[in-house]
């Protein structure tokens, strides 16, 4: 992607990061980045297919950026981050709370969430004109 995206064009990635707490090709809660051998085994219990297993990349937010970081001539801006710092912004002065308490606020709507939702790698990649 990175190869052909033309000087000064944008790129964005959005996909599911496996850091979350669940599988979204399944439906279950999942363990971040589940060992293979012990996925199958859990998936054989729940009486789920595992022929799809092989085919899942343990890709997350973290691993992309050190890739990205690999290159001079590309930028990016994490918008899961963003629109994270936003919600703490906007708890701090919808409650007047301090900015640790709107930080573990924001992080426990996060986590009621946690096993029912997948998380999402959600970038904008730009590369530089020069």
């Amino acid at each position: 992607m990175l190869r052909v995206l033309k000087p000064g064009g944008k790129l964005r990635i959005n996909a599911p990061d496996y850091r979350g707490w669940f599988e979204p090709h399944y439906l279950l809660p999942f363990l971040p980045t589940m060992n293979r051998q012990l996925a199958r085994i859990y998936l054989t219990l729940l009486r789920r297919p595992t022929s799809g297993l092989d085919s899942l990349n343990w890709t997350t937010t973290p691993k992309l950026l050190q890739y990205l970081n690999q290159y001079r001539n590309i930028s990016y801006l994490d918008l899961t981050q963003l629109y994270n710092e936003r919600a703490i912004t906007k708890i701090q002065q919808d409650y007047k709370v301090s900015i640790l308490l709107a930080k573990l606020i924001n992080w426990l709507k996060q986590a009621k969430r946690m096993f029912k939702q997948e998380q999402y790698i959600n970038l904008v990649i730009r590369k530089s004109t020069n």
